[in-house]
């Protein structure tokens, strides 16, 4: 059996009642840290900007869009969604290229009103889109390597499929869902410091959707394009180190991807890239009380693909300064902390502060060609602080010192207070708390109407 149906057949055969509890557990996280980024970033001029067009553009009244007072069509709200959810850019990651918590869960909770579907089959989606795109990544790693963000690449296949299971399509519609949600797959890393970045998710989002309800109205497509020649994976992710699809079908489920490799939780409101970085160099002056008139210089080597990325040196506006390494390390050198949601040296006015700017000439970005030349958001490159007295400490933030990493995952109560201050942008103390007692049993929840109410009609900035 073929990659695309051998994905697409455990997405439909697999349910709820398969999960174990701790997978239960790890995807109402999700959805929380995913619903918290939405109410948190829909004010971010991109997702106004998307909400603008979804108003103009029409569309039946089937779904809400988070913070905008307003339904719109599916696949509008799930555009406007899936950008809210990432301006912030505190989305989870995955350990392999293109798995996100974001697009699942936006796309979940967009489809939620109109298929009046329960807290058991959002967490189905979740569990289930996670898996198709996090395996696929595995097998398929080189979409990155190639220069394409996966936010927008290995989403839409795993979210038309995970759409089909809802639509309640058979295996064969399911698999054109996907082969047409492929065409539509794409994505750029060289949009990192532009607000198309967080339009992409926005795309995979639709895109996933939209090629979703073609397949249910009989759109034929090649029902194996992820393999072979000619198909997703050779044309897309075929980089350097090849790809292997038989890792992508063996053993689903066993365990699930949202367990392991798992996922890690974004504390700063920046590139996954930066966030090793930035916590080896808060160690380094928590563990030897330094402060920032006491360096000299900040050396950090990456690869070329990580520095193209991250090429940014003295941003201008929010977007850059969320791809940029020198800026979130001067941010850190300059506060000497970065308490959670660290989001404030992101903005449009942290990138110009005067204080970052001083700390920025600090940072040392070096080229190294000893690094894979590719994209690796589980590396932890080595940090190194040289003080003017000559003195210089050395560490990298490996995932069992990384706070938020599956290996060191941040308290339940660390979660909360994040999810509280996203959501308080959005919601009122009571319906903040209102929010978190509906996510917590999510799973008995027999629809999700007063959560989207909550999220689409919110009360404004508190």
């Amino acid at each position: 059996m073929g990659t695309t149906k051998t994905l697409s057949q455990f997405v439909l055969n697999t349910g709820f009642d398969d999960f174990p509890r701790e997978v239960v557990e790890v995807a109402k996280e999700h959805v929380l840290d995913v619903f918290g980024a939405m109410l948190g970033g829909y004010t971010e001029p991109a997702a106004q900007i998307a909400m603008q067009f979804a108003k103009a553009t029409g569309g039946h009244e089937e779904a809400g869009v988070i913070g905008g007072g307003f339904r719109t069509s599916i696949a509008n709200a799930a555009f406007v969604n899936g950008i809210s959810g990432h301006t912030l850019e505190i989305e989870a990651v995955g350990r392999a290229p293109g798995s996100d918590t974001l697009t699942m869960v936006a796309a979940a909770l967009s489809l939620a009103e109109k298929y009046q579907l329960s807290g058991r089959q959002i967490i189905e989606f979740v569990v289930l889109g996670e898996e198709f795109q996090g395996r696929l990544g595995l097998g398929a790693p080189g979409g990155s390597g190639r220069g394409h963000c996966g936010l927008n690449l290995y989403a839409p296949p795993a979210i038309a499929a995970a759409c089909a299971k809802v639509m309640g399509l058979s295996l064969l519609q399911t698999q054109m869902a996907v082969g047409l949600a492929l065409s539509r797959a794409s994505g750029y890393y060289r949009h990192t410091g532009t607000m198309a970045h967080t339009h992409e998710s926005g795309l995979g989002c639709r895109s996933g959707i939209e090629a979703a309800m073609l397949a249910a109205q009989g759109m034929t497509a090649d029902p194996d394009l992820l393999e072979g020649e000619g198909g997703f994976v050779d044309l897309m992710c075929n980089w350097e180190r090849g790809h292997d699809l038989s890792i992508t079908t063996a053993n689903l489920g066993q365990p699930f991807y949202i367990l392991s490799p798992g996922t890690s939780v974004k504390k700063y409101g920046c590139c996954f890239l930066v966030h090793r970085p930035m916590e080896a160099l808060l160690l380094l002056m928590e563990q030897h009380g330094l402060q920032q008139e006491q360096v000299q210089s900040v050396r950090i080597e990456v690869s070329p693909l990580t520095l193209r990325i991250l090429s940014a040196a003295n941003p201008t506006d929010g977007d850059q300064a969320k791809f940029s390494m020198h800026h979130a390390l001067a941010a850190v050198l300059a506060d000497g902390r970065a308490p959670m949601p660290y989001l404030a040296p992101f903005s449009d006015a942290g990138a110009v502060d005067p204080r970052y700017a001083a700390a920025r000439e600090k940072i040392e970005v070096v080229l190294s060609q000893n690094l894979a030349p590719g994209l690796a958001t589980g590396s932890a490159p080595p940090v190194t602080v040289t003080l003017k007295d000559g003195r210089s400490f050395t560490l990298a933030a490996g995932p069992d010192v990384f706070r938020g990493s599956p290996e060191n995952p941040l308290a339940q109560s660390e979660m909360l207070a994040r999810y509280r201050s996203c959501a308080s942008q959005a919601l009122t103390p009571k319906q903040v708390e209102r929010s978190i007692e509906i996510l917590h049993k999510l799973e008995l929840q027999a629809d999700l109407r007063e959560l989207m109410d909550l999220g689409t009609f919110a009360a404004g900035p508190r």
